[in-house]
């Protein structure tokens, strides 16, 4: 394990198209990155970074847990369309999603550090990606 100011080497950039977007090579990259960063953050846990993102969830409070708990279950099926799921997934019902999430999965947990990464732009001056 790194300090939390020590620089990691990024992964390889893979060889992308310059004339278009390479969404089945770029997709994969991207998530990996933000892997890294949900992982380091999660063992070092940045008090500044910390504090930042405790305010994303609440600034975000209205949409935040329904999308992440939306976006494990569009992922955990493989993207299928909400509207394809089980009545009781599409219709949100409480014990339904909370069977699932606690037999499944953890993504929810994570995925507002990705939305978190992904909008906060100011994330490029506090933790350059290359500390991830």
């Amino acid at each position: 394990m790194s300090s939390p100011g020590q620089v990691r080497a990024l992964p390889q950039l893979p060889d992308f198209a310059a004339e278009w977007v390479e969404f089945d090579k770029v997709k994969p990259f991207k998530l990996g990155l933000l892997r890294r960063a949900y992982i380091r953050y999660r063992d070092t846990q940045p008090p500044k970074l910390v504090r930042q993102l405790a305010a994303f969830r609440e600034e975000n409070r209205y949409w935040l847990s329904d999308y992440a708990l939306f976006r494990a279950i569009h992922d955990a099926r493989e993207g299928q369309a909400w509207y394809e799921w089980p009545r009781e997934f599409a219709l949100k019902d409480p014990q339904a999603l909370l069977d699932w999430m606690t037999a499944v999965t953890k993504r929810p947990r994570k995925r507002p550090m990705h939305l978190f990464l992904v909008r906060a732009p100011r994330m490029a001056r506090i933790l350059p990606l290359s500390n991830f």
